[in-house]
């Protein structure tokens, strides 16, 4: 039983070939690999889709487990940044400290445990600040001296309501500062300016 679609199939070809038509066979393998060539296609293009879906799904996971960057107007706890000038204002939890002053260091000297960090002696100031209200800083240091400070942070006047702190001793302040790099024979100068040695 002859075949409709072949025969629709022949009469189309007869009739946009005016000479003679090529056989059928030939025709019907271009038109099977024309469809060939449709299917790669589709199947490349549906391989590519699902890379690129499992790529970022794969960097949002990722990016899931990091934690989330906020980006505040104020310096971090200068806990984490113990090198360079004090920042002029933290928070500390939800309490605001500003910069007060500079505090003199009183004595410094190698911590025994670790060869990079010195133990500091400042004067605490008043009492009226929190803790941590002292901050220690490294202002700068070279192969042959290393420059400290000690700093003094208040809390903001409209920072008072649900401050997480408490109300110092006055004792004098005593606290660890991180070269991060070894002291070694290197001399201490004590102060934003001038050449206080507290260390030789």
């Amino acid at each position: 039983m002859p075949d409709p679609e072949t025969d629709l199939l022949t009469e189309y070809v007869d009739e946009r070939t005016p000479g003679e038509s090529r056989p059928f066979e030939y025709v019907e393998r271009a038109l099977r690999r024309r469809r060939r060539g449709r299917i790669v296609l589709a199947v490349a293009a549906t391989i590519g889709v699902i890379g690129g879906v499992a790529t970022v799904a794969a960097v949002n996971w990722q990016r899931a487990d990091e934690s989330p960057t906020v980006t505040t107007t104020t310096t971090p706890p200068p806990a984490f940044l113990d090198v360079g000038p004090p920042p002029p204002q933290f928070k500390q939890g939800t309490t605001l400290l500003t910069l007060d002053r500079e505090l003199e260091v009183t004595r410094a000297y190698p911590d025994p445990a670790t060869p990079d960090r010195l133990i500091v002696e400042t004067t605490r100031g008043d009492t009226e600040t929190c803790v941590p209200h002292v901050v220690l800083r490294v202002l700068a240091q070279d192969a042959k001296t290393v420059r400290i400070a000690a700093y003094q942070y208040s809390v903001l006047p409209q920072s008072d309501e649900g401050m997480q702190c408490f109300r110092p001793e006055g004792k004098p302040f005593k606290g660890i500062l991180d070269l991060h790099w070894e002291l070694a024979t290197r001399q201490v100068i004590a102060g934003s300016t001038g050449n206080r040695v507290v260390l030789n």
